[in-house]
């Protein structure tokens, strides 16, 4: 699921332009990034990912580099990203603002059940 949104955000909305093969080949290359980063800091490093392909995006509008090229140079950043453990893991950190949010929410505190008709109940825990 976060391998398709951050090809999303990569591509943006010039996606729908790619042949069908270019864009197979952007999510395998996204993945395989995230495989990267999530092999060398753990499931956490996936947090790291939209923000290394925020990144790659201001990069490229900045160099003029063409959209079929970003998952490759998004694979390549993240390789980057991941034989440095501790950027990978302040990339990984949420942001001030996002905490705010998340606060105001009141997500993470605990968990939170949820009980329906019939025997169904639904626990959702922080981890």
């Amino acid at each position: 699921m976060v391998v398709g949104l951050v090809a999303r955000q990569l591509l943006q909305s010039r996606g729908a332009t790619l042949s069908p093969t270019q864009r197979l080949r952007a999510v395998r290359q996204v993945a395989a990034a995230a495989r990267a980063v999530t092999r060398a800091v753990g499931p956490r490093g996936l947090r790291a990912l939209p923000r290394i392909a925020a990144s790659v995006n201001r990069t490229a509008a900045a160099k003029g580099t063409p959209v079929a090229a970003r998952p490759k140079v998004l694979l390549r950043t993240a390789k980057r990203v991941a034989a440095r453990p501790t950027l990978a893991c302040r990339l990984a950190r949420p942001s001030p603002r996002g905490l705010a949010l998340a606060r105001r929410l009141g997500v993470g505190a605990g968990s939170r059940t949820f009980r329906m008709r019939g025997p169904v109940e639904i626990t959702i825990r922080t981890l």
